[in-house]
């Protein structure tokens, strides 16, 4: 009855009926299987072992190429407030992820990157967790939401690549409450990621306490370009 009432628009070209429509959906390009650190071709995103010095993600999985269609599609979940996307986006990134290679295991949980509370309240909602739990009962894996976010921060769509490092210092910490496995494997979702510093400074934190597990990135995309300020 709602969908009689308020139809499906495309968030793409404004079609009626889908969300996004087929046509739109055919511009969405999966995304090359790259090293998350160095941006290289490696086989199922696996992070090269040169690499694993810099990077604490055994794999940063994206599912698409950002372009304009998928900058409209996460554009409109997170200021146009269009929660159905949700389940569009989440299909790409379960079949990334199956697509990697890699395996559910039995301590396996998903992270997904926590909202400062201001922000919070502002949006309503955190996109990253909505995310999370349409991928939770695709793959039949928990979502805990193990990391805070202890500062309201600048944008980091709007900072360069050194900024946004010094912008994300000591700004995530773990839930003490929670109680895991030492040998769980994580897996943090976000929906966006550029340089990777968000999603790789909740790593690090997650990697302070679990030295010993496993930590894989899953985003929906990613852009290739840096915005200078």
């Amino acid at each position: 009855m709602l969908d009689i009432i308020f139809p499906p628009i495309c968030p793409v070209c404004g079609a009626f009926g889908a969300a996004p429509c087929k046509r739109c959906q055919k511009y969405i390009k999966t995304h090359r299987s790259e090293c998350g650190y160095c941006r290289k071709i490696s086989r199922k995103f696996k992070t090269h072992k040169d690499c694993k010095r810099y990077f604490p993600l055994e794999k940063l999985i994206v599912a698409v190429e950002y372009n304009q269609p998928v900058r409209k599609i996460i554009h409109s979940l997170k200021y146009r407030y269009i929660k159905s996307l949700t389940h569009f986006i989440s299909q790409k990134m379960v079949e990334a992820f199956n697509n990697s290679g890699e395996e559910i295991q039995k301590n396996s949980v998903i992270v997904p990157v926590p909202l400062h509370k201001k922000k919070f309240r502002q949006r309503g909602f955190n996109q990253a967790e909505l995310i999370s739990t349409a991928i939770s009962v695709s793959l039949s894996i928990p979502v805990i939401e193990a990391l805070k976010r202890t500062v309201h921060t600048l944008p980091q769509a709007s900072l360069n690549k050194e900024r946004r490092i010094k912008n994300l210092k000591n700004v995530f910490v773990l839930d003490q409450n929670i109680n895991l496995h030492p040998l769980t494997q994580f897996v943090i979702v976000d929906d966006v990621v550029t340089t990777g510093t968000t999603i790789t400074s909740c790593a690090y934190v997650l990697k302070h306490y679990f030295p010993f597990s496993k930590i894989y990135g899953l985003v929906f995309a990613r852009r290739r370009k840096i915005k200078m300020t």
